[in-house]
C-alpha cells in the first residue's frame, strides 16, 4: 500500500476514536439537566438513558466484529456503524420527549460497536512487537477527545437559535454538533480510509516472492545449491536419470513442506475463548472497567461533600485528569517494546490496589473541609488514573495476541461487550452505596485483590505465543 494511504488510514482511525471521546465529554455533562429540567424526567429515567449507550454496545460490539471477520472489510463496517451514530445524535438534537432521548442513546451505542472492527483491523495489520503501542495510541486519541470536550461545551452553551422547527440551545446543541462531526467522519472513512491486507498475508506474499527469486538462478545454472544434490551440469549430461531423481526429490520435499505448514483444524469460537489465560483477561476487563466507572460515579459527590467544589473546580479537575491519562498513554507507547504486557498489567494492579486501600483508610471516615482532604484526593486520583491505562492497554493488546487472527473482530467485540456490562453495573453499584464508602471501596478493593490472585496463578500463560514456544524450546534444550 502506498505511504499516503497508510498515513490517511491511520489519521482516520485516530479521528474515529477522537470523536468517541468528544461525544462522551459533550453529551454526558448536559444529559442530566436535559432529562430532568427540560422534560421533567426522574433520576431513574436519567440512569436508564445513561446506561442505554453501554447496553446497546453489549450487542453491537460482537455483531460488528463478526461482520468484519466475515467480510474482511472494516471500512464498510465502520461506515455502517457511523450511520447509527449520525442518526442517533440527530435524534438526540430533535427529541420531543425523554423517551426519544433513550432511543437516541441506544442508536449511538449501537453505532459505537464499530470500534471492534477497527481494533480487529489493527490486530491483523500490526506486528506483535508494535501492537501494544498502536493500541495505546488509539486509546489516547479517545482520551484527547474527552479533554477537548469541555472546550466545545463552553462554545455550545452560548448557542440559542432555531433551525426550522428545532430549537438549538445548551441542551440540544451537543446532538447536532456531534451529528455534523460524524457526518464529516463518514466522508473521511469513505474517501481516506483503506483496509490493509493482514500482516500474515503480506508475509506470505513476501516469502513467495523471495522463494521465486531464489529458485530462478538454480534453474538457469542447472546447479543445485550446497543443500541440494551437489551434482554439476556435466554429471547431469552424463547420467540421464539425474534430472528425474532431482525432480522427484524436489517434489517430495515440497510435499513434506506442504504437510508441515498445513494449518490445524480451527476450533469453534466458544472453545477458543474458554481458555485459562483468556478468561483471566476477560475477568480483568470487567474488574477494571467496573472499578473505573464506580470511581467516576463517586468523584463528583466526593468533591462536593469533602472539598466543597463546584462546576468550575470539577471541570478543571477533569482537565488535569485527562492530561495525566494522556501522559500515561504516551509513556506506555515508549516502554511497551521493552516491558511485556503482563508486567504492564502488574503495574496497573499495584497502582489500583494502593489507591483503593488508601480510599478505604481515608475517605471512609473523612469529614467535610478537613485540610488534608485535598491532598488525600489528589493521591487517590493520581494512582487510579495512572493505573487504569496500564491495565486496559496491556490486557487488550495481549488478548489480541492470544486469539486467532481470523476471528479478531468477534473476539474484540466480545471483550468490549464485557467492558459494556461493567460500565452498566459500575455506576448502579456505586450510586446505590454512595453514603457507605467503606462498603463501596471495600468491594472494589476486594475485586482487585481477587484479580491479583488469579493473575498470579496464571502468570506463566499470560505471554505472547511466540515467547511461550521459545521458552519451551529452551527448556527442551536444557533437558537434553
Amino acid at each position: 500500500m502506498k505511504r499516503w494511504k497508510v498515513i490517511s488510514t491511520n489519521v482516520s482511525i485516530g479521528v474515529f476514536f477522537l470523536l468517541g471521546g468528544i461525544e462522551y465529554a459533550v453529551i454526558i455533562p448536559t444529559l442530566f439537566n436535559f432529562v430532568v429540567n427540560r422534560f421533567g424526567g426522574s433520576n431513574w429515567m436519567y440512569g436508564m438513558i445513561l446506561s442505554a449507550f453501554s447496553f446497546a454496545q453489549l450487542f453491537s460490539n460482537p455483531l460488528m466484529g463478526y461482520l468484519c471477520d466475515r467480510s474482511k472489510n472494516a471500512k464498510w463496517v465502520v461506515i455502517f456503524g457511523n450511520l447509527f451514530e449520525l442518526g442517533g445524535n440527530f435524534l438526540y438534537f430533535a427529541a420531543p420527549s425523554q423517551y426519544w432521548l433513550l432511543g437516541a442513546r441506544l442508536l449511538c451505542g449501537f453505532g459505537a460497536g464499530a470500534g471492534s472492527a477497527i481494533l480487529a483491523q489493527i490486530a491483523r495489520t500490526s506486528t506483535v512487537a508494535e501492537r501494544t503501542k498502536v493500541f495505546s495510541l488509539a486509546m489516547m486519541a479517545r482520551q484527547c477527545g474527552m479533554l477537548l470536550g469541555p472546550a466545545f461545551n463552553v462554545f455550545l452553551k452560548g448557542l440559542h437559535f432555531k433551525i426550522g422547527p428545532f430549537q438549538v440551545d445548551a441542551f440540544t446543541s451537543p446532538g447536532i454538533f456531534m451529528a455534523c462531526l460524524f457526518l464529516l467522519d463518514e466522508l473521511m472513512i469513505l474517501f481516506l480510509y483503506f483496509d490493509q491486507p493482514p500482516l500474515s498475508k503480506r508475509e506470505r506474499d513476501g516469502n513467495q516472492t523471495s522463494e521465486s527469486t531464489e529458485k530462478s538462478p538454480i534453474i538457469k545454472s542447472g546447479r543445485m545449491n550446497n543443500y541440494g544434490t551437489g551434482l554439476d551440469e556435466e554429471s547431469q549430461h552424463t547420467d540421464p536419470t539425474v534430472g528425474i531423481n532431482a525432480s522427484c526429490s524436489i517434489n517430495a520435499s515440497s510435499d513434506d513442506e506442504e504437510i508441515r505448514i498445513k494449518k490445524p483444524k480451527k476450533k469453534g469460537f466458544l472453545v477458543g475463548i474458554l481458555r485459562e489465560e483468556l478468561i483471566v483477561l476477560l475477568t480483568a476487563q470487567f474488574v477494571v472497567f467496573f472499578n473505573q466507572t464506580s470511581f467516576e460515579t463517586l468523584v463528583i459527590p466526593l468533591t462536593e461533600e469533602l472539598l466543597g467544589w463546584g462546576e468550575l473546580a470539577n471541570s478543571i479537575m477533569y482537565g488535569v485528569v485527562g492530561l495525566l491519562a494522556i501522559i500515561v498513554f504516551l509513556l506506555i507507547t515508549i516502554i511497551s517494546k521493552k516491558i511485556e504486557d503482563r508486567w504492564l498489567m502488574v503495574i496497573g494492579i499495584v497502582a489500583q490496589t494502593f489507591s483503593l486501600v488508601w480510599d478505604i483508610g481515608f475517605f471512609g471516615q473523612a469529614t467535610r473541609h478537613t485540610p488534608t482532604n485535598l491532598m488525600a484526593f489528589i493521591i487517590s486520583t493520581f494512582f487510579i488514573v495512572s493505573g487504569v491505562p496500564f491495565f486496559i492497554v496491556s490486557s487488550s493488546s495481549l488478548f489480541s495476541k492470544l486469539t486467532d487472527e481470523e476471528t479478531q473482530g468477534l473476539t474484540q467485540g466480545f471483550r468490549r461487550a464485557i467492558a459494556s456490562v461493567a460500565t452498566i453495573f459500575g455506576p448502579l453499584y456505586a450510586g446505590g452505596l454512595i453514603h457507605n464508602l467503606y462498603a463501596t471501596f471495600g468491594v472494589m478493593a476486594g475485586l482487585v485483590v481477587f484479580l491479583a490472585i488469579i493473575l498470579f496463578m496464571s502468570f506463566k500463560t499470560l505471554r505472547e505465543p511466540s515467547k511461550q514456544r521459545r521458552k519451551t524450546a529452551e527448556l527442551n534444550e536444557d533437558s537434553q
